[in-house]
This record gives C-alpha cells, structure tokens and sequence, in this order.
C-alpha cells in the first residue's frame, strides 16, 4: 500500500463532494486523466505547478482504492508518476489538508506518510 497525493483548488474539491466525484480540475477533460505524485515528488510538482497559489488542498489517497484505472506512467525525466484514468470517489481519500503559503511562496507541507 501506498499513498499517493493530488494537489486541488479548494472550490474544485468542495464542488466535487457535492457532486460525488472529482476530475481534477480540468485536466480530466484536457488529458483524460487525474495526476498524482508520490510522497518524494509532490513537493517538487508543486513547485513546477503552483507555485505561490492561495486555496490548494493536499489530497492523499492510498494507491490500492483507485483498481485498475491507476496506471504508473513514465513522464518527467523518465520518472513513474501516477495516473487515474478515471473520476476520483471522494470517499475513497484518505485524508485532505490545507496547503498554506510560506513567506517564500512556497507550499508548506504537513508530514507526508
């Protein structure tokens, strides 16, 4: 078992609870897939990504809830990233935290398990 983590925009996330479901953002229309990371590169994702956004959530889930629909493809330098290919069941998260700004406008993290 393994927690792998998605960074969302707080409204995206509350809509989805609503709904029952997530697609990422607009990357599930874009690229007919959810990205998630791995606890040793979500911090560097979101330094390519969102750096200095306001009202990002860390989302951890644990690899085997998401089946088949999760595939671990090759993509920046060569390293395995996770992908669903389908909509994320809010209730299949393990948890959900706030993703606050430092002065350096960087994300601070919590403890990643």
């Amino acid at each position: 078992m393994t927690i792998i983590y998605h960074i969302a925009h707080e409204p995206d996330w509350r809509t989805a609870q609503g709904l029952g479901f997530y697609k990422g953002g607009d990357t599930f229309d874009k690229e007919g897939f959810i990205h998630f990371s791995n606890a040793e590169e979500i911090k560097a994702s979101t330094e390519l990504y969102y750096k200095g956004m306001e009202d990002l959530l860390l989302i951890a889930v644990f690899d085997y809830k998401l089946g088949t629909a999760l595939k671990w493809e090759s993509t920046r330098g060569g390293k395995l990233f996770p992908h669903l290919y389908a909509y994320l069941d809010p209730s299949d998260v393990e948890w959900v935290k706030p993703l606050c700004l430092g002065k350096d406008g960087l994300h601070i993290f919590p403890n990643l398990e």
